[in-house]
């Protein structure tokens, strides 16, 4: 109990010290990167073993499960990569730039540099266990 009381103190000091507007662009970044990744990744994966003149809706008829466990995996896989991709086009603004990086200063793990090499090794990880459970639900789709 005392490590959620811990993390939800330090979670809203966090949130206190962004104050800038650039954090909001830096959700709406995030947030629709995540969106294109899990579009774009489970679209690849599920036509990875269908012809592409399928339709799609020849695909969602009798491949609920399968679809679940095609979308669901990806989703959870496109969350840290989403947030790398949202980190990324933010930075590439560079008043936003100067913004974040002040707000980071003097808290650890909250730089550009440290927030992305924890979101890779995250999103390495959550890539190795489920993008071949995707793939695996993927050729299991019957027409």
């Amino acid at each position: 109990m005392r490590k959620i009381e811990k993390y939800i103190t330090e979670a809203r000091s966090r949130a206190q010290r962004r104050k800038s507007l650039w954090n909001v662009l830096l959700f709406v970044f995030a947030f629709l990167s995540i969106g294109f990744i899990t579009f774009y990744s489970s679209k690849y994966i599920i036509y990875l073993f269908q012809p592409d003149t399928t339709p799609f809706s020849a695909i969602g008829q009798k491949n609920d499960i399968q679809l679940i466990f095609i979308i669901v995996p990806l989703f959870l896989v496109s969350i840290p990569w989403g947030l790398m991709l949202g980190n990324i086009l933010i930075w590439l603004i560079p008043p936003a730039r100067r913004t974040l990086d002040r707000e980071a200063q003097g808290y650890k793990g909250c730089s550009f540099n440290e927030s992305m090499r924890g979101l890779c090794k995250i999103a390495s990880i959550m890539s190795v266990i489920f993008i071949p459970i995707a793939i695996f639900a993927s050729s299991k789709i019957k027409l």
